[in-house]
């Protein structure tokens, strides 16, 4: 298999050759950094302790569960509400607009835009002193609300976006903190760190239970769109790049401008595709032109069976993890229809995107990663399990720390030895 390297002398003039488990530290302190402002930006939003979801035939917000600190009026359970207001006869109609998950999914610039004038608006309203929830059967009821949320009501999408987050992140770093002269090795490190981007933004919005601040909502939903453009992009232009490059043109430089400009026309609304304002130049685009790219390289492995057969399991691993998401979560949402699939698990089935990389790194040497790569990443991971399995666990079964890690150790090890990786060799 041929190697790809691109003019590796100036890279390394301005990439220096930082040692791989420093790369990896510099990467997990920046995702823990998002991960923990997240958090502390969640715990200061307005708290409701309402479960709320639309309500039968578009109408209101239906209340599925009530788990306030006793405050809060049982009696709105299973209610329907349709408005909010306060004394001042400000009022405010809900319904599914006001709990939708994703805001990309609303095709135009306007109905965007609207969205985020609501929330403006519900913003406004719950930041008053006393707020009532009007309902179907004509009574209104007066709601306790927060000034702050507590992390336990945090909803498990919040946490298996993120985990996608760091799957994504740590999988293009270390590919890359081993393989740094190579431009597959840089494409995997955009594209791993775009996820990240991408999957801890949207866990914030997503996880909101009603409003957010609308500034924080809007930055958000804009850094979203970069790491979601980033990660489309770098696995366009991989394909250009492997098994083999496909021509001479400076592809990553076009389609990282590709990339900025994107983002600039839907931060300003400059203007607007058709069918779809987001989805069509995020991730329509660049996977269509990925096919004819996929086709060209087809082509030119024709006569050499070992590219072929890493081609074909890397094309299966792109098209079978986004075409599955393409299908199920956007089809539907381009033709004005609701996802098939919640948000947070339309994210997780990009995990088998990086799944198949390493299935194909251990097996056909993807990315010229020799199999101690692999070995070594299942020492490394099962490291940070025993301290993830302690935390979990401390929180759990609120008992002291030392008694927990015994436990963690014992099921990492577990889990570890199940696999059983080969010794590894001596690296070239």
């Amino acid at each position: 298999m041929s190697t790809l390297i691109e003019n590796p002398a100036p890279i390394g003039l301005w990439l220096p050759a930082i040692a791989p488990l420093t790369v990896l530290i510099t990467g997990g302190i920046a995702y823990l950094g998002m991960v923990f402002l997240g958090l502390w930006l969640l715990s200061r939003q307005l708290w409701l302790s309402l479960s709320l979801q639309p309500g039968n035939e578009d109408q209101g917000l239906w209340v599925a569960a009530v788990y306030g600190p006793g405050i809060q009026d049982k009696s709105l359970r299973g209610a329907i509400i349709t408005t909010l207001d306060n004394t001042d006869e400000h009022r405010v109609n809900v319904g599914p607009l006001s709990v939708m998950e994703e805001p990309d999914n609303l095709s135009t610039y306007a109905q965007y835009n609207r969205f985020f004038e609501h929330q403006a608006e519900l913003y406004t309203l719950l930041s008053q002193a006393q707020v009532f929830a009007g309902q179907s059967n004509g009574h209104s009821v007066a709601l306790y609300i927060g000034r702050s949320r507590p992390i336990a009501d945090l909803p498990f999408r919040y946490w298996i976006i993120n985990f996608s987050a760091a799957i994504g992140l740590f999988f293009g770093l270390g590919i890359w903190s081993y393989r740094r002269g190579q431009v597959t090795s840089r494409l995997l490190a955009v594209g791993g760190s775009g996820f990240m981007l991408g999957a801890c933004n949207m866990a914030f919005y997503v996880s909101r239970e009603l409003v957010l601040q609308p500034q924080w909502f809007k930055v958000l939903c804009a850094v979203n769109h970069l790491g979601v453009t980033l990660f489309a992009y770098s696995a366009l232009i991989l394909l250009y790049y492997f098994p083999r490059r496909i021509g001479t043109l400076p592809f990553a430089l076009i389609g990282f401008t590709a990339v900025g400009l994107i983002w600039i026309n839907e931060t300003l609304q400059i203007v607007q595709w058709p069918l779809h304002a987001f989805y069509i130049p995020e991730l329509i685009l660049p996977y269509l032109v990925g096919l004819l790219l996929a086709h060209q390289q087809w082509r030119m492995t024709r006569q050499h069976p070992i590219e072929r057969a890493s081609l074909l399991w890397f094309l299966l691993t792109v098209f079978l993890s986004i075409g599955s998401a393409v299908v199920l979560y956007l089809g539907p949402t381009l033709f004005g229809e609701q996802p098939i699939l919640p948000t947070w698990l339309a994210q997780s089935m990009l995990l088998m995107l990086y799944a198949g990389f390493a299935l194909g790194a251990l097996r056909y040497r993807l990315f010229d990663i020799e199999r101690w790569w692999f070995a070594s990443w299942i020492w490394f991971l099962g490291g940070v399990s025993v301290v993830a399995f302690d935390l979990i666990l401390v929180c759990l079964l609120n008992v002291n720390p030392l008694g927990t890690l015994s436990v963690a150790i014992l099921i990492t090890a577990f889990s570890t030895f199940v696999y059983r990786p080969s010794p590894c060799p001596v690296a070239d």
